[in-house]
């Protein structure tokens, strides 16, 4: 199953997690830059494009457990980004959005990215 998530660079998305293991891949548009806080707290990025000169990959795979939340970057002038999420088969394959107090009691590190990317709550 894929869903896809468009977005541009005033709308980033929500942190959300999976329950299971995932692949991430983009689709076309802006290159886009993925937070993700694995379940153990750490917190780290990923540029999700097609240009290799800037770091970037073409698709990941996320751990199962660890929060996502992608903000598009806008520099190939195309205005949004376009990622596709492949679920695997197993579960219900729904997406929790926790709101941004529970993940900074949980994950206190990346302050200032869940502060800026959590929902309200």
């Amino acid at each position: 199953m894929v869903m896809y998530v468009t977005l541009d660079k005033k709308h980033v998305s929500h942190f959300h997690m999976v329950q299971h293991d995932r692949s991430v891949m983009y689709s076309l548009g802006d290159a886009t830059l993925v937070h993700c806080i694995r379940p153990d707290g750490h917190y780290y990025q990923v540029r999700l494009g097609l240009d290799k000169s800037k770091d970037e990959v073409h698709g990941f795979y996320i751990e199962a457990g660890t929060f996502v939340a992608f903000e598009s970057l806008g520099d190939s002038n195309a205005g949004f980004a376009q990622i596709s999420f492949n679920f695997m088969a197993i579960g219900d394959n729904s997406l929790m959005m926790p709101n941004k107090n529970q993940l900074l009691q949980a994950l206190p590190a990346p302050k200032n990215v869940i502060e800026r990317l959590a929902i309200e709550g």
